[in-house]
Parts: structure tokens; sequence; C-alpha cells
């Protein structure tokens, strides 16, 4: 009775340990060292400020790592403000230490590497919600309906997002805020701090500089710093049932025609150990020679549309490489090309189309 007694409390001794683990509950399109290079399409325009409570959109899109853009303006990813906001947004591949990123690049950002986005872009804010896995968020009431107290339960259930970026802007400045992040519940309570909403500090193309003094006026110069990076985490408390994602927004409000945003890892962290970092320089070299993948000729030389269930490419040449990629990443087909034309049955979607080294993404209806 006794090695029973004693068995059944390290038996509960390891659950205990094992729920209180950090856990990744960062779904797997976030993770963009895994995506192929090219463009990255966000999912949803929103008119407004904040995408609605509840949105039924993220509920059945969770795992492909949602992605929300609002602003009043904002009626739609293919026309209008939306329409050049997509286009902003793509893969690419620093090499070095840094590796594959999220890339905005502006239609008139000078950033040597990617490809810049269509022109005519004027809103002067908007917010880019991201998504934690809604089957991996933990909440205050389930973790208290199983027996845990307020305390123990507030600490499973808070969520930390790590962000790890870097800013280019033609001209550098230490006092106009690119973005700011924010937190939120599903039903849109934000985090509050003695009863004030509190944001992460505000970022700017500053932060992504070196101070240097001007040989002949002595007065103090940035200069842009390519090796620069900078790591920001938030924690949030997730006091909402099970099966309800937090979101977190990114709240813009710099220059993005001449800004290009480099978002090398954006993570998501169930009861995380330690304090959250606000504020790191990382030190964080790209390799000159794998950035070169990124400097593609213009999608518009690749000739390709849907129609009908099907992916049609009019300029390929003869044995050339035709992939077509979902935005999620995942290979959806591989063929040589036998002539120019090529005809691939597909869903209804958006894909990514490379055929040799040009890429284009393409809506198949």
């Amino acid at each position: 009775m006794k090695k029973f007694f004693t068995l059944t409390c390290i038996f509960s001794l390891l659950l205990s340990v094992s729920a209180w683990a950090q856990t990744d509950i960062t779904p797997a399109r976030y993770k963009f060292n895994n995506l192929p290079v090219g463009p990255f399409s966000l999912d949803k325009a929103n008119p407004g400020a904040n995408p609605p409570n509840g949105d039924p959109d993220v509920m059945s899109n969770w795992n492909d790592g949602f992605i929300t853009a609002c602003n009043g303006n904002l009626n739609s990813l293919t026309t209008g403000q939306g329409g050049i906001l997509n286009s902003y947004f793509q893969i690419l591949d620093m090499g070095g230490d840094v590796g594959k990123v999220l890339c905005m690049k502006g239609s008139g950002s000078t950033f040597p590497h990617g490809v810049a986005g269509d022109d005519g872009f004027w809103l002067g804010w908007w917010n880019l919600a991201f998504y934690t896995d809604k089957d991996l968020t933990p909440s205050i009431v389930d973790l208290t309906s199983s027996g845990l107290s307020v305390e123990e339960a507030e600490k499973q259930a808070t969520v930390r997002m790590r962000v790890v970026f870097h800013i280019h802007q033609n001209e550098l400045t230490t006092t106009n805020k690119l973005f700011d992040v924010l937190g939120y519940t599903y039903s849109g309570n934000h985090k509050t701090v003695d009863g004030v909403l509190t944001a992460t500090q505000e970022f700017k193309s500053g932060d992504c500089a070196s101070q240097i003094v001007d040989p002949v006026t002595f007065l103090p110069e940035l200069t842009y710093d390519d090796t620069k990076w900078i790591a920001c985490e938030y924690d949030f408390v997730a006091k909402e049932v099970d099966g309800a994602p937090l979101r977190f927004t990114f709240r813009f409000g710099g220059n993005a025609k001449n800004t290009t945003l480099l978002i090398k890892e954006l993570t998501f962290t169930a009861n995380p150990s330690g304090e959250p970092i606000e504020n790191q320089e990382l030190t964080l070299v790209s390799d000159p020679v794998a950035t070169a993948i990124n400097d593609l000729p213009s999608a518009d030389e690749l000739k390709c549309y849907g129609s009908n269930g099907e992916l049609v490419i009019t300029n390929a040449d003869a044995n050339e490489q035709v992939e077509v990629y979902a935005l999620s990443g995942q290979l959806i087909s591989s063929r040589r090309a036998g002539q120019a034309q090529v005809r691939i049955p597909l869903t209804k979607g958006l894909y990514i189309v490379r055929v040799g080294t040009r890429t284009a993404k393409v809506a198949v209806k």
C-alpha cells in the first residue's frame, strides 16, 4: 500500500511538471523559414480598425496562420489599397544568420533585395492581426475548472509572442513610429495594466541604425546597419475558454512606401519561463550570395492566369521546371513544361507559381 501511494505521488508530480512546461503554439505558416521564396499573400481585408470578434474566417483557417489587414479603406486584397498592400509581402531568403524572412517592401523602398510592391499606397495607418493556434491556446477558465488556483491558471494561460525584425527606411528616423504591438483576447478585450490599455514600445527605423560622429561638424549622425535586428517579446493572459485564439496586432503608422520590414521570427509560446524581453538588439549577418536568389525578374515576365479551375501558363520554356505552391508553403504540383503553354487543374484559391527562376501569385476561380 505504501509503495502504491509513493508511485501515485511520483506520477502526479510528473504530470504537474509536464503541465507547467513551455509549449510552442505557433501556426505553421508563421514559420517563415519553411516557406518557399516568392510572393506571400495576406488572408483577409477588414474595413475597420479591428477584425470582428469571433471572426468565423479565423476559426476555420487558424492552422494556416491567418493574417488580417485592417483599415477603414480596406475592402479587398485584390483591388484598391488592400491589393497594393498585399503586393508588398513576400518570402525572402537572406541566408547566413538570418535565413528566410517575411518581407514587406514598399513601392519606393531602396532596400536592395526583393520585389517592391505596387505604387499608389496612401494609407497613413493600418493594422495586421496574427493569431495563435486555437486548439492549443490555454485559458484561465478551463484551467481553473480543472482544479488549478487562479494564480497557477494565470501562469499557465500566459502566452508570449516573440518577434525578431529589421527595418530599412530610405530616411532613418528616431521619432516617427513604424509599428507597435497589442494583444487581444478573441472577444476583443485588450491587455491592460492598472486599467490602462498597454502596448509595447514604439519601433522606428532608427532602431536598426548605428550612431556615428560626423568628422566635420562633430554632430551625431545615424547610419543604416544591416546587421542590427530587434527582438521583442510580449506576454498576454488568455482569460477565455479553450478553442479561442489570441490576436496579436501590429499597428503601423509610418511611411510604408519607403520602407522594408523584415520579420525573421514570429512565435507564440504558452506558459513561458522568465520575463519577456521588451527590446533586445541582435547582430545577424546575411549571406550576399543567398540573397541574390531574391533578385528575380519581375513577376510580370511570367505570364499566367487562373480560369475555370485551371492554372494557365503561356510563356514557359520547354523542359522548364514548373512548381505550384499553396500559400501555406505546401507543394501542390511539380512537373516539366513540354511546351510554352501549361495547364494545371487546381481548386479555387491563391497559389504561388514558380517557373524556372520566375515567380508569380495567381488566383484560380
